[in-house]
């Protein structure tokens, strides 16, 4: 029988970024579509797609990393779609990025829907207390590490923290091995 794995302790935000927009089809070109011209006759050759992502019922959501498919079912990789929108780096660097000309435009562009932490639940406090009635100090730091990597909610960060050092000092002393 295969082993079956705990249900995460703590709630986690999704890693994907999710774009708002009033025009429900919105597209946005990433790449343009180029058409090859013959220098010759002036008549147009094959055509190279471009690549481009569109809003569907004005939502757009990229996954912070891997793969994403645009409007064409062309392939991008998602930090070039997020570059693209949100730009990277600051004026003056080598590798800036402007962020795209419609982000923050409320009427006709898109804005970025902001990431809003849960309260803290009654399963992730309760896991807090069944840690400090278990004296599991290594747990309690890995529970507090993946808080900070996660939503950062500081009513949790504080009570695993009291809790914490509730127990070092409840804790007995590591006794001396007397050598003999």
């Amino acid at each position: 029988m295969p082993a079956v794995a705990d249900p995460p302790v703590l709630s986690k935000p999704k890693a994907e970024r999710v774009y708002i927009s009033r025009r429900s089809d919105l597209l946005l070109v990433l790449v343009r579509d180029k058409r090859r011209v013959s220098q010759e006759t002036g008549e147009t050759g094959e055509s190279i797609q471009g690549k481009r992502r569109q809003f569907v019922e004005g939502r757009l959501t990229i996954p912070e990393k891997g793969v994403v498919r645009g409007a064409r079912g062309e392939r991008l990789t998602a930090k070039e779609a997020i570059e693209h929108l949100e730009g990277r780096g600051k004026p003056g660097e080598d590798d800036y990025i402007e962020p795209h000309d419609l982000l923050g435009d409320r009427e006709e562009g898109f804005f970025k829907l902001p990431k809003v932490a849960p309260p803290m639940s009654e399963e992730e406090a309760q896991k807090v207390v069944e840690l400090a009635i278990a004296g599991d100090v290594q747990a309690l730091e890995d529970l507090h590490e993946a808080e900070l990597t996660g939503w950062e909610r500081t009513d949790l960060l504080e009570l695993i923290s009291d809790t914490l050092s509730k127990v070092r000092a409840a804790k007995p002393p590591a006794e001396s091995v007397k050598a003999g």
